[in-house]
């Protein structure tokens, strides 16, 4: 049953900054989420007024603009770097917003194409959807420099970080330089590698080739930060081995700038985990969210996690993922014997719209469908999970889901988000988290996860 009370808004904006800060950490890795950090995401979710003047840039500025990049085309020295410095600068300082206006989101979008810097498919879809924060003035910068530098920012050279942080110090996109490149007795970046991969074998035992980039991505930062009483500490160096695949761990080393390791920190990889948490922690590093991962990955989830149950002598429905059949639907639709999964996705939508009174038309353009294939007590269902953006969410309710029996095409249920059923509900069939649930109840344990 559909509850008629939506959640308080405190508590959605709970949620959705949990998850943007799982985004902004996936996406920087390394470089730190700070305070700061927090309080802007929060204020851009709450919606709360920016003092903004709108004023498009001028034909002559505009002009002046395209001839720098006709210039630099014709000198074959246009690059991610130079556009962002050269060209969008002076477009960030035209106005006081943390935003471009929508004038200036065209101009832009001119430029990149006449200097040839190909922008990803998400980000021109994210420019032309009025509802997508993609038009950010620190956001959009740092996609287009990433077009030069790679997609991680935490996987940029320290000069590159440093060059980054002091441009957006300039035109005021960041509150202060905190990032550095060593100087005078500091040590060298070259150094501070050595020391941490020979920590690592040294205290891990771990003989696995670091730098080799099809095993391990490898974030680095050199920096400083300014306490809230203002003094600032020293300059120090973090490095982060993050592994491509689930069975290798996961490092981090920090030290200080004269060389002497502070900390040291090993996740283990699923050949090594302890935990059903250390299984979904690799996971997660290394396809990101749940709700981006393939079929594929999902069987090879569950596999993992009830391989790991049988292992230690667990019960699988300690763990939801463990307890969960899930499955790959490509024999089944080659035959015939189950729907699509966009007929899937479209039931759902019309469950959600007679469900919770949203109109169709609003569930076909501002919320986007996540299918999951699962094997249920009375055979094969799809579990649909329909996300939305918090401005065009109603009664607040921006996560919805859907089970439909892949066979008969019926309805099995219909639910929302709200304080009383976890996330996880999105990839999991109901009548599994009610046996996972009766299980724990009956056998609590601190080594349950999900």
């Amino acid at each position: 049953m559909r509850r008629n009370e939506a959640d308080s808004r405190k508590q959605i904006i709970d949620i959705e900054f949990a998850n943007v800060k799982r985004f902004i950490d996936d996406d920087l890795s390394a470089l730190e989420f700070t305070a700061g950090n927090e309080a802007q995401i929060l204020s851009r979710i709450k919606k709360e007024p920016v003092m903004k003047r709108k004023l498009s840039l001028s034909f002559a500025v505009i002009t002046a603009l395209l001839l720098i990049v006709t210039a630099a085309i014709a000198a074959a020295i246009i690059s991610g770097k130079q556009f962002a410095e050269d060209i969008i600068a002076p477009i960030i300082s035209n106005t006081e917003s943390e935003a471009f206006t929508p004038e200036e989101i065209t101009e832009i979008r001119a430029l990149t194409e006449e200097a040839g810097i190909v922008l990803p498919d998400d980000v021109i879809a994210g420019l032309e959807d009025d509802y997508v924060d993609i038009e950010y003035k620190e956001e959009l910068l740092r996609v287009i420099v990433k077009t030069e530098l790679g997609f991680y920012p935490g996987a940029w050279s320290i000069e590159d970080q440093a060059w980054y942080n002091e441009l957006c110090v300039k035109y005021g996109l960041q509150d202060r330089v905190y990032l550095f490149v060593p100087e005078g007795d500091e040590i060298s970046f070259d150094t501070a590698i050595g020391i941490a991969q020979t920590r690592i074998k040294d205290e891990y035992g771990d003989d696995t080739d670091l730098n080799d980039k099809n095993l391990y991505i490898q974030f680095q930062q050199y920096y400083a930060y300014t306490e809230d009483d203002g003094n600032e500490m020293p300059r120090s160096w973090i490095l982060e081995y993050s592994p491509l695949d689930v069975n290798l761990n996961y490092y981090v080393v920090r030290m200080t700038s004269s060389g002497e390791i502070t900390e040291t920190k090993k996740l283990a990889g699923v050949r090594d985990a302890l935990t059903f948490g250390d299984i979904s922690e690799r996971y997660n590093d290394v396809y990101n969210n749940y709700f981006t991962w393939d079929f594929s990955t999902w069987v090879d989830y569950h596999n993992d996690m009830r391989a790991f149950a049988e292992s230690s002598g667990t019960s699988v429905y300690a763990n939801i993922y463990a307890a969960q059949e899930f499955a790959d639907p490509k024999e089944d639709l080659l035959a015939g014997k189950i729907i699509t999964q966009e007929a899937a996705a479209q039931l759902a939508r019309e469950a959600v719209s007679d469900d919770a009174g949203i109109p169709i038309d609003e569930m076909d353009k501002f919320y986007t469908p996540y299918v999951l294939y699962m094997t249920g007590s009375n055979g094969p269902v799809w579990k649909v999970r329909l996300n939305c953006s918090w401005e065009n969410a109603r009664n607040g309710e921006f996560v919805h889901w859907a089970e439909i029996d892949a066979v008969t095409s019926e309805i099995i249920s219909v639910d929302y988000r709200d304080e009383s059923n976890a996330i996880r509900e999105s990839y999991v069939l109901r009548e599994t988290v009610v046996k996972c649930d009766e299980y724990l109840e009956a056998h609590p344990t601190p080594e349950s996860f999900g």
